[in-house]
């Protein structure tokens, strides 16, 4: 009688926890689900229903109105707390998103928000893998103020016999949706983005030569952000050095971290 009195409270005590941080129950995972050694079962394809009813303005980013390394932010001076000595690790622990406010600490997706910006060795820990359809979010806070958008990202193919599958590199249009809202609706603008030459399968380094860090300023968008309050990412596969479109061999981008730095949330 008493331990089934300990184990009702503690049930009690776990729905409280549960509900009190704010989860809804669809962001609770066992700790071993996306960290699977089967390539194919580790796509995150969570997205909310919302986003389906929403139509969004749709708008093309055309070279130099985006950069997509380290070193070109810089150059661009997109940040001023961005350094060329420092590739790794203090630039998206000063800058990520889980700093502004701890809901960026809940949930799956909450790995983009850590200042990972690498594998450094945690493999699917440390990122989300998108097939084609992508992942949609939407947070807890709406965003008023806001200067850029970054998101570093590799790419990998899978030959699900097992075999090698060599470095090369891949071809896709990207596609990242902001939905904000507006009464009881929503608001989307879908930015499209055609990436070519990205390495696909390289040797793990902490550099260009692996990781892609895409950036774009928001407020050269042609709409307004404010009050935004989730995000789609997914893409179209185009072509791949190693790949026909029509090989079984598995194609996924690897996010690693999503930045939206000098943002003010509410």
């Amino acid at each position: 009688m008493k331990n089934k009195f300990i184990f009702k409270c503690l049930s009690i005590c776990l729905v409280f926890v549960l509900t009190a941080c704010g989860k809804d129950l669809q962001e609770v995972f066992d700790g071993d689900e996306y960290n699977d050694p089967i390539f194919v079962n580790n796509y995150y394809r969570e997205c909310p229903d919302v986003f389906e009813s929403v139509n969004p303005i749709k708008e093309t980013l055309n070279p130099g109105e985006y950069v997509r390394t380290y070193e070109s932010a810089i150059e661009n001076y997109y940040d001023e707390d961005m350094s060329r000595l420092d590739y790794t690790s203090s630039y998206a622990e000063n800058k990520k998103l889980s700093l502004i406010d701890d809901s960026f600490k809940i949930g799956y997706v909450s790995k983009l928000f850590d200042g990972q910006m690498f594998c450094n060795g945690d493999f699917q820990l440390s990122r989300i893998q998108i097939d084609e359809g992508g992942f949609g979010m939407m947070f807890a806070k709406e965003m008023y103020d806001y200067d850029y958008f970054a998101l570093n990202f590799k790419a990998a193919a899978d030959n699900p016999d097992g075999s090698h599958v060599s470095p090369h590199y891949s071809h896709v249009i990207l596609y990242i949706t902001f939905y904000m809202r507006s009464g009881v609706n929503y608001n989307a603008l879908k930015v499209e983005i055609d990436l070519d030459n990205i390495p696909t399968n390289m040797t793990e380094r902490n550099n260009n030569d692996t990781y892609v860090f895409l950036a774009f300023k928001l407020k050269s968008l042609s709409q307004s952000l404010k009050r935004m309050c989730g995000i789609k990412i997914d893409y179209e596969f185009k072509s791949d050095d190693y790949k026909d479109k029509d090989d079984d061999i598995n194609y996924a981008l690897m996010l690693y971290e999503l930045l939206l730095p000098n943002s003010y949330w509410l």
